[in-house]
């Protein structure tokens, strides 16, 4: 399960997420009700199919920017539904500088057991002209503060290849969570997207940004970085100093399995259908009734999973693939994977297809270029793949 909370401190200059700036407390309190009022409707829908909850993960936006009060009031919905402490794996992502022991106290009362911070770059000046604080300072007492919380199982989420970043920032990124013991960090590239600050600003010439051979060669210094660090490639962007680091919800989300999702602009995966949430706030508040529905073919869910097998875990086995699905799966996807294998982007096994560095490099082509998806509709609100209508 996936709960969105859109309220933030500031926007950064880079995000493309919803999320909202300058809400008053009966603002977020109205929120807290809709959400309410969302999972007892659709959650009563799926109980009765008895669905196992293996992972709960809470991100936005900006979910530690909630008060004690307002996290109280969350934690009286949730637990009205589910046994927290029974759900194997409870996130929360948090901004280092709205996080407090009183927080961290409080998290781990109710059953969270993971924290995922978001921390994008250890250089101050990078952050602060994206309207972001830094929290070079701060970061080693608030890890020290998690970890004696009792919570040890820790995400860093770094952003690499923002405008004014220099190659030996993203050394100094990777280097300082490593010698703090940090046991699972995100690396993630930057990637500019219309209707944020930063794309305007870039409009009006404010702002330059990184041309793009120097974005993707800060992303790979990074990725060397951790390996060199002996850190896992658990996933194309996730990096852990095991393998029982690894994000059920991520895995969950990789594997094909289902997600339901709750609040404004969240996205579920159910029963073969493909749902958004509105991404009006106003709406949402007032009567969710606005959701986006693709019901997904067969096909196209085999699409789907091997698509999300070879991006995210960077491979498929194919018995996984003919005991989900069975054996006429293989057909639907052998044409797509055989030029893959003709133009270098995968390597194809005895059990499996493994993608190639090139494939790494050029993975956001699979979906439109090797895998033709029968519901563009998927492509165009789900993948955020630009396609022409027909």
């Amino acid at each position: 399960m996936y709960i969105h909370i859109p309220f933030c401190k500031s926007k950064c200059d880079f995000c493309f997420y919803v999320s909202v700036t300058g809400t008053s407390e009966e603002e977020r309190f109205s929120y807290l009700n809709a959400l309410e009022r969302e999972i007892s409707v659709r959650w009563s829908v799926y109980a009765g199919k008895q669905p196992v909850v293996n992972s709960l993960y809470i991100g936005g936006g900006t979910p530690s920017i909630l008060s004690m009060k307002q996290w109280k009031a969350l934690a009286m919905t949730l637990t009205r539904f589910w046994d927290l402490r029974a759900i194997p794996e409870f996130t929360v992502e948090c901004n280092p500088s709205s996080t407090t022991q009183e927080k961290l106290g409080f998290f781990k009362e109710i059953g969270v057991n993971r924290l995922s911070f978001g921390v994008q770059n250890v250089d101050n000046s990078i952050l602060t002209a994206m309207g972001r604080e830094g929290t070079k300072d701060t970061l080693p007492g608030l890890l020290e503060s998690t970890r004696s919380s009792g919570i040890n199982n820790i995400n860093c989420d770094i952003l690499f290849g923002l405008p004014g970043e220099a190659a030996a920032s993203v050394v100094q990124s990777v280097d300082a969570l490593v010698e703090l013991s940090v046991p699972h960090i995100s690396v993630y590239p930057f990637t500019l997207q219309t209707m944020t600050g930063l794309f305007r600003r870039m409009v009006f010439k404010d702002a330059l940004p990184l041309p793009a051979y120097l974005r993707i060669a800060h992303y790979q210094g990074a990725i060397n970085r951790l390996l060199e660090w002996k850190y896992l490639r658990i996933h194309t962007a996730h990096f852990g100093i095991s393998y029982n680091y690894e994000c059920v919800q991520h895995r969950n989300y990789w594997d094909g399995g289902e997600i339901l999702g709750f609040g404004v602009s969240a996205q579920s995966f159910v029963d073969g259908c493909y749902l958004r949430n509105t991404k009006d706030l106003n709406k949402y508040v007032k009567n969710n009734d606005n959701i986006l529905s693709i019901p997904l073919s067969e096909k196209d869910q085999i699409r789907r999973w091997v698509f999300m097998g070879l991006t995210k875990k960077l491979r498929f086995h194919y018995e996984e693939m003919v005991d989900r699905f069975g054996l006429d799966s293989l057909a639907v996807i052998e044409e797509g994977l055989e030029r893959m294998v003709q133009e270098g982007m995968i390597l194809k096994k005895q059990n499996m297809a493994q993608l190639t560095d090139k494939g790494m490099d050029h993975s956001y082509l699979i979906p439109i270029r090797y895998f033709h998806f029968e519901n563009q509709d998927y492509l165009r609100y789900a993948l955020r793949i630009p396609v022409k209508k027909v």
